[in-house]
């Protein structure tokens, strides 16, 4: 039988590949047509011009770093609660074009039409969808954040070694002793 924190550890490694293959997915899109990208931030008009740039141009950059951190369970946690911030920014930002009316491109990813990528990564168009899967992936960020040790992760590798560094540094101090 399979213990609730097995099972929690589980899912926590399927949300979490689940979300790294979203965001390398969404990042290497914009990366690929950053000026196209960088135009659907401008048309947001939620930011000051001088701002809309230079967010357009790192914004997918800070997608695929917390992809691959997610995918290797590298800073893990630390990488789950910026990807709910994250999330929560697009939640918003969506949230405001819909309330405008605008329902053109959300730049979710660019230059991608297989509807399966699209379903889960963002269309072409602005839509209810859009906000529902955000806040679903913020929930799977949750789940993500909230468990400890997680399964297939540099993290734990580096837990599990300061812990043998320790005991061997108890043991050092004992027979000093």
């Amino acid at each position: 039988m399979i213990a609730t924190t097995d099972l929690l550890r589980y899912g926590s490694l399927a949300a979490r590949w689940f979300l790294a293959a979203v965001f390398i997915i969404a990042g290497a899109s914009k990366v690929a047509h950053p000026w196209v990208f960088v135009h659907t931030v401008e048309g947001y008009n939620m930011l000051p011009s001088a701002i809309s740039q230079p967010f357009g141009l790192a914004l997918p950059w800070l997608e695929i770093l917390l992809g691959v951190y997610l995918l290797i369970g590298l800073f893990t946690r630390v990488a789950a609660a910026v990807t709910i911030a994250l999330l929560g920014v697009f939640v918003v930002s969506l949230a405001v074009q819909l309330a405008r009316g605008h329902t053109g491109n959300c730049g979710c990813v660019v230059g991608i039409d297989n509807p399966i990528i699209t379903a889960f990564v963002g269309g072409n168009n602005i839509g209810p969808w859009d906000l529902v899967r955000d806040v679903l992936l913020a929930a799977l960020a949750l789940l993500v954040y909230i468990t400890p040790r997680q399964l297939l992760a540099v993290d734990a590798l580096l837990a599990a070694r300061r812990e043998d560094l320790a005991l061997v540094d108890h043991a050092s101090d004992v027979a000093e002793a």
